[in-house]
């Protein structure tokens, strides 16, 4: 406890220091000699005799031993305000006079931290606090409220922990006002156990909460997520009959919306209007924020309308929601119409509601309409800033009109304005999105040029523009120039080449980096695990992510919602739906609300095991939480049932229309194959009329096995119908006579289409056909061309016009010289030799304790006709670690690298040593 008492005294009065230097400065100089000069005195006039420190001390003493208490106080007053010698600081005032009077010491010290507090010297008065703690004083208990007060003001929330702290070890009870500022001081400084843990003390000591300590943890609980937590809370408050204010069922709301759970919040609201508490405008800026997130704009719709009917008035605030909202419910239309009404109603829109508009204009490609309702505000008194400047380069930049950007740009600049790295930066964006390295680069040294350094997010966009396009070596050359030029890598910077990492499949290197990451410096995030994690389930490497999982824990960052939908995600593909389960009930435990990631996972898994029922089941207790099914949802339910019960699936079919979600091509697929499997091929039909109808394409595969099925049924209509739409209104199947027939209607320039509107249009233009004729090859065109011999001479200009078109798609489908090959003969062996290719393999192991000598031998012990293994060794990668690389020489058309690689070298038994295998060169010899 000794130890423990000097650790705080310590570092609270190094954190008054820092927290108050102007202050303390201030202080010396006040105790510091001063002189009277705005009344001099004569030159004639002998000096007084200087009153010294001892003096003052004395008149001290006096004053309190006649218990002249409030005389003294004055005149203390006067003296730590005015500054006199000796005493450079209130804590030697009161050592000074506790020599002098050891028996007033105690009284004094009362006085003197009074004094301080009302002079609202507050740095002082806390040195002087420890310094009294030290000689075991503890100051009178109004005294202290005031502290506790000025310092919750002064936002000294470490300070007012050391200081509580101390009081509790001194066997002092603290008042209910000093646990609230204590509780709240901790909550605000991120340390929400302290927090907790005052609280549960508080409680144990039987001091009663008060309702501002519950909404002070409340809020923090909601805030961290842990909104089951703050509901036992709010019950708890109930209990102990403590009437919830506004405050409460605000912060309840707001927990609930953030977390997904739109039933609670229904439920609060509902809850609030029994109590009779009366919402505010803050009240419905959090609904309508929640019930936007959740994409339910009917009941964000219905919550404005109630927020009307009560006469509030939207705000700044209101507006910025609902601008953002409805573009994020991709409802920019409902958006203006919000602003039209804000208009007519005279609100003056500010910078920051103006730039929430334009931006959701922006990013539904309505640059136009941004630059029209930008002027009329303008006119209206709105000045432009960096922000409205930036918003309209990015609109510019995410429509492609890269011109308009650098425009926006130089107006910024003839604005007096200097553009900045974000401004920059959103035309680097650009080019990484569409691949253009190199126009990226030249951005970053415009931006030079002009005097303005890259930035971290500069950065980072280059490394993720790389990343995407597997150019890692770029990547490296990236963080090593951010080092050199001073500016250190973020763990978003890291984060992005590690995410890329993981998706194409490389673990081994993505570990690497993390490690490299931790050597500089910098702490992997959640996030940063999340990547890993997921990179490992997405390989099956089920092991490798529960074991990132636990590193997440020894290292003190706690699992998140997105790390256990990844590994519920992982287990369910891999078929281990106990486990999975079982994690799913964690969430629970853990604070966390299951969102739809989570179900939908769980249902994938049992969806691929066959399990209807407990799909069905996963399904109801989706609904019964509040959460609404998505498409994803209604796939996967729609899919296993087609297995089963058609009329089940076509239920599922119409409740989801019903939810509002319109079916897409893969819903209509579904019900397709699931038909066909059935061979209900009638039925399939229905549904493929239905997709038609809607402007949606049926699946090849799919498609292929209705005509198949239709035609062993005898609906030659039917499937004549199918394919000739799946072949773009060309005759999938029909003899070479009838081919060469309307090959004769091509040489003559009298190409039938199936529109004959198309085909008198473009005669009425005087257009020849086949100047609008995108081909597309069927059957027929393959046959028609092999009967052609030679290309038809300039007499038969339409005729030279397809043979061109169809020699140069299949040039592109068939690439190289044919040879060994001729038309209505067989293959000539002896003209068709034997093509060999050369190739380069890095084979990765999965960590530095892989039996690298093993796992050369896993690569060599693969044996195929066409395969001979050649020269191989040993490239480091770092961390102790190192890839095998080898070359192989192939035929052919014997071997495929690729199922090489997927059926043999990464598969069992050899993935034991094998992580991944990379292509890094493959020549033709």
């Amino acid at each position: 406890m000794v130890t423990r008492f000097r650790l705080v005294s310590r570092s609270s009065r190094y954190a008054t220091v820092k927290l108050s230097e102007s202050a303390s400065l201030c202080s010396c100089r006040l105790f510091s000699t001063s002189s009277d000069a705005t009344h001099p005195e004569p030159e004639s006039a002998p000096p007084p005799n200087p009153i010294t420190g001892d003096d003052k001390l004395r008149n001290l003493r006096v004053l309190l031993q006649q218990n002249r208490i409030e005389t003294a106080r004055g005149a203390l007053t006067s003296l730590v305000r005015s500054g006199s010698a000796p005493f450079t600081s209130p804590k030697e005032l009161f050592s000074a006079f506790s020599l002098s009077s050891p028996s007033l010491k105690n009284d004094f010290s009362y006085l003197l931290f009074s004094v301080l507090i009302q002079s609202n010297m507050i740095p002082e008065a806390t040195d002087l606090f420890f310094a009294l703690r030290n000689e075991g004083i503890t100051p009178s208990s109004d005294s202290l409220t005031l502290f506790f007060d000025h310092l919750g003001k002064m936002k000294q929330f470490r300070v007012t922990i050391n200081v509580f702290l101390n009081l509790l070890e001194s066997n002092y009870r603290p008042s209910k006002f000093m646990y609230g500022k204590s509780v709240y001081a901790a909550v605000k400084s991120s340390d929400l156990g302290k927090g907790l843990e005052l609280f549960n003390r508080m409680k144990h000591d039987r001091i009663s909460p008060t309702v501002f300590i519950y909404n002070v943890l409340i809020d923090g609980l909601c805030k961290n997520g842990r909104v089951n937590d703050a509901e036992k809370l709010f019950d708890e408050m109930l209990q102990r009959r403590l009437v919830p204010t506004l405050i409460t069922y605000n912060t309840l709301i707001d927990g609930y919306c953030k977390s997904g759970n739109l039933d609670k919040t229904f439920k609060v609201r509902e809850r609030m209007k029994a109590d009779g508490v009366d919402p505010n405008l803050v009240t419905f800026n959090t609904l309508l924020k929640g019930m936007f997130n959740a994409r339910m704009v009917e009941d964000a719709e219905s919550v404005l309308k109630e927020m009307k009917d009560r006469g509030f008035v939207p705000d700044a605030f209101t507006l910025s929601i609902l601008f953002d909202g409805y573009s994020s419910n991709e409802r920019v239309e409902a958006a203006l119409g919000v602003y039209e009404e804000a208009v007519d109603s005279g609100v003056k829109m500010n910078a920051y509601t103006c730039s929430i508009l334009l931006n959701a204009l922006c990013k539904e490609g309505k640059v136009e309409k941004a630059e029209e309702i930008l002027g009329m505000e303008m006119g209206k008194g709105l000045v432009m800033n960096e922000v409205i400047y930036n918003t309209m380069v990015d609109g510019y930049c995410r429509k492609g009109d890269l011109i308009g950007a650098r425009m926006k740009i130089e107006e910024m600049e003839k604005q007096g304005m200097k553009p900045n790295h974000l401004a920059y930066n959103c035309l680097v964006k650009r080019f990484c999105e569409l691949g253009e390295m190199e126009n990226a680069e030249q951005e970053v040294s415009k931006m030079k040029l002009k005097g303005v350094s890259p930035s971290v997010e500069t950065y980072n966009i280059l490394i993720g523009g790389y990343g995407r396009k597997s150019e890692f070596d770029k990547c490296f050359d990236i963080l090593k120039e951010m080092e050199n030029n001073g500016t250190m890598p973020n763990v978003v910077s890291y984060g992005n080449l590690i995410n890329c990492l993981c998706k194409g499949s490389k673990l081994l290197e993505a570990e690497i980096v993390k490690r490299d990451m931790e050597d500089r410096g910098v702490s992997p995030n959640v996030r940063i695990y999340n990547m890993l994690i997921d990179g490992c389930c997405s390989k099956g490497k089920i092991e490798d992510a529960f074991r990132f999982s636990e590193e997440m824990l020894t290292k003190g960052i706690d699992l998140n919602l997105v790390t256990y939908n990844t590994l519920i995600n992982g287990l369910s593909m891999n078929g281990k739906l106990a486990e999975a389960e079982d994690l799913f009930l964690e969430i629970s435990r853990k604070g966390f609300v299951p969102d739809i990631y989570t179900y939908n996972s769980l249902i994938s898994g049992y969806e691929h095991a066959g399990n209807v029922q407990r799909c069905i089941a996963l399904y109801e207790m989706m609904k019964g939480s509040g959460i609404k099914p998505n498409l994803k949802t209604y796939h996967l339910l729609i899919g296993l049932c087609t297995k089963e019960s058609l009329s089940e699936a076509k239920s599922l079919f119409e409740e989801m229309k019903a939810r509002g979600l319109d079916p897409e091509a893969d819903t209509y697929n579904i019900m397709v194959k699931g038909h066909c499997e059935k061979k209900d091929y009638m039925g399939a039909y229905d549904w493929y009329r239905e997709m038609q109808e809607k402007g949606l394409r049926v699946d090849a595969c799919i498609g292929g096995e209705l005509v198949t099925g239709l035609r062993e049924e005898w609906k030659s209509k039917e499937a004549h119908t199918v394919s000739s739409e799946m072949n773009g209104d060309k005759l999938d199947d029909v003899p070479v006579e009838e081919a060469l027939s309307a090959t004769k209607k091509l040489i003559n320039g009298d190409y039938v289409f199936k529109s004959p509107h198309r085909a008198r249009s473009q005669k009425r233009r005087g257009t020849p056909l086949w100047k609008n004729f995108h081909l597309r090859l069927s059957v027929d065109d393959v046959k028609v061309y092999a009967a052609v011999l030679e290309k038809p001479g300039d007499g038969f200009p339409n005729v030279s016009k397809w043979y061109d078109t169809v020699a140069s798609h299949l040039a592109k489908s068939f690439p190289g010289k044919a040879v060994g090959v001729k038309i209505g003969g067989g293959v000539d062996q002896s003209e068709a030799p034997k093509t060999e290719s050369s190739v380069l393999l890095d084979v990765k192991p999965w960590d530095d304790e892989t039996d690298m000598k093993k796992l050369e031998e896993a690569v060599r012990s693969v044996q195929m006709p066409g395969l001979y293994w050649g020269a191989s060794k040993l490239v480091p990668v770092g961390y102790g670690i190192k890839k095998l690389t080898i070359m192989m020489t192939i035929e052919d058309d014997l071997v495929s690298v690729d199922n090489l690689i997927e059926d043999h070298l990464t598969s069992e038994p050899n993935n034991e040593y094998i992580q991944s295998v990379d292509i890094v060169a493959f020549n033709k010899i």
